[in-house]
């Protein structure tokens, strides 16, 4: 395993001194050899760190490197700096980007999108080569984990037909093979070859070996070299992950009691008269129930009276705003001083019943937690109230995603209805 202070000082050139070099009389071969040297650099160091994104990059450009030489072998033996303007750029940007990559995550993902897009850019002013054999492309990068047996891998390139193209999987199997048409070859890999470890992601090396012409003559036969290439392929746990939703419900809960309202005092002479409970104030009076409401109701009596009595509630003109009592009062026969006198009889009387009111509240629903299987959506049943949830997933690669709202990335999405939140999620095209 080389170390990574050993890459470092191999690629401490600067980007001007490598520019310099690169177009400072040089040929066109030399300058691409210089390249594609720095590209194996960057592959092995790559592996060994485990930074597959920069791994793939750099053995794709060194494909496209390749395919650029053979399309153009009548420029190899030219300077460097009497390309067109375009290739002095791509192939010094490529230089450049070489020695950019350090020890940082993030600075690598940039590094090998970029030599992925520069490596795109040279591929575009290929022209088709009619000698030498080389590869540009493969497909799947992941194994879809509904696999249970074996996957077809696509190889794409150049004069494959002419390659002898022999792969050896990681457990050292040997397979050759099949030839598609000139652009394309095919293999199976068995599942049981890549020694995977259930719930673990893991990237398998598999080698590839094919023939091309080098470019060379003995006598009028074209000479030939091995040529030999690493692709990766990754392998998924059989979960995505696993979530914990936490929400809460915001809703109005209801307050119920028996209350009691006191009208005050009726006062009149030889009659029946009415007034007005209200409930208090936020509150009504419970008659959800219609008539079978009204038995819960009475009028008592509050405080003194005299020829005065609480006699009824009066339900015509009664709603849950108000109830009307009655109270019947007759005359009052005073003696006193040897005289008599009259006076309107009297008596305090309330309504008594139940009142309610609707106030707001919220509460946490119990924690509902899962696991997450590909190509699965999860359905969480939820409680039609609630107004706002924590979901956390915690994915097979060890993130974990805190989702509040509607989300979606690369892998998730994550979708709330009235009374539900869905979980969906798709198998990674890449994870290299």
């Amino acid at each position: 395993m080389r170390k990574l202070i050993i890459l470092l000082s191999i690629l401490a050139l600067t980007i001007d001194s490598i520019e310099a070099q690169i177009t400072s009389g040089v040929t066109t071969m030399v300058a691409l050899d210089q390249i594609k040297e720095g590209l194996n650099d960057a592959v092995s160091s790559s592996l060994d760190r485990a930074d597959y994104s920069l791994a793939k990059a750099a053995i794709e450009a060194l494909g496209i490197i390749d395919a650029w030489e053979e399309a153009n072998e009548n420029l190899l033996n030219t300077a460097f700096d009497r390309l067109d303007q375009t290739s002095i750029d791509l192939f010094s940007n490529m230089s450049s980007l070489i020695q950019q990559f350090d020890s940082t995550a993030g600075g690598n993902l940039e590094t090998a999108r970029q030599i992925t897009e520069n490596a795109n850019q040279i591929s575009e002013s290929i022209i088709g080569s009619e000698k030498r054999s080389f590869i540009l492309r493969y497909s799947p990068m992941v194994i879809n984990p509904s696999v249970s047996d074996s996957v077809l891998v696509r190889i794409r390139g150049v004069n494959l037909d002419k390659a002898d193209p022999v792969v050896t999987l990681p457990n050292n199997k040997v397979i050759t093979p099949t030839i598609v048409g000139p652009q394309e070859a095919n293999f199976w890999i068995p599942l049981s070859s890549l020694n995977s470890v259930d719930n673990e992601t893991e990237i398998h090396e598999i080698k590839i070996k094919h023939l091309t012409r080098d470019g060379t003559r003995f006598l009028f036969f074209p000479k030939y070299k091995d040529v030999n290439r690493t692709i990766l392929i990754s392998t998924l746990p059989s979960e995505v992950g696993t979530y914990t939703l936490n929400a809460t419900r915001s809703y109005e809960r209801e307050e119920r009691r028996v209350h009691l309202t006191n009208m005050g005092k009726f006062e009149a002479t030889n009659k029946t008269i009415e007034k007005m409970a209200k409930p208090p104030s936020g509150y009504r009076w419970d008659l959800r129930k219609g008539l079978d409401a009204r038995p819960e109701f009475s009028i008592v009596s509050t405080g003194k009276g005299e020829k005065g009595r609480c006699k009824a509630i009066v339900w015509n003109g009664s709603n849950e705003h108000g109830i009307k009592g009655s109270a019947r009062l007759d005359k009052i026969k005073q003696i006193k001083d040897f005289s008599i006198r009259w006076k309107s009889g009297y008596k305090h009387c309330g309504i008594q019943g139940p009142i309610y009111r609707h106030v707001p509240a919220t509460s946490e629903i119990d924690e509902i937690s899962g696991s997450l299987n590909w190509n699965q959506d999860m359905v969480i049943k939820l409680p039609k109230d609630v107004s706002k949830f924590t979901l956390v997933v915690k994915l097979y690669t060890g993130e974990e995603r805190v989702i509040t709202n509607t989300y979606s990335d690369n892998l998730l999405s994550v979708t709330k209805d009235s009374d539900n939140i869905i979980i969906r999620n798709k198998v990674p095209a890449n994870i290299l």
